[in-house]
């Protein structure tokens, strides 16, 4: 079975996310147990962190990253390209996921999460 941490943006990522956006993710990177200093946060439901203070981060999923994502026009929409179809140079293939409008240059990453939440981050 997948950790939670495999479906989101890694912490530090999430960090960057300015304050008030994603506040109704179903997932945080939280400290459930309120314990100081958190050494070791979760990727918890946002019922686990019922206070604030014990909310580190919102950990959104690629889902909700992706309706997030502005539409810049009816033929643009943002896609997450499968490892099988992104290349990065002439020679081959790459194992890395890219997010990123229709021709316009994707950003590559090997998670598309983390694809989606750096173009969300850049926009």
């Amino acid at each position: 079975m997948s950790k939670l941490e495999n479906l989101v943006p890694p912490l530090e990522l999430c960090k960057r996310i300015p304050e008030g956006s994603f506040e109704d993710s179903a997932l945080v990177w939280g400290n459930p147990k309120g314990w100081y200093p958190c050494l070791f946060p979760d990727v918890v439901s946002r019922d686990c962190c019922d206070d604030p203070s014990k909310v580190i981060a919102p950990a959104p999923t690629l889902a909700e990253i992706l309706q997030a994502l502005p539409r810049r026009n009816a033929d643009l929409l943002p896609v997450c390209v499968t490892p099988e179809l992104t290349t990065t140079d002439p020679d081959g293939f790459t194992d890395a996921w890219a997010c990123g409008y229709r021709k316009i240059d994707p950003f590559v990453d090997p998670r598309p999460e983390v694809a989606a939440l750096r173009l969300w981050l850049e926009l």
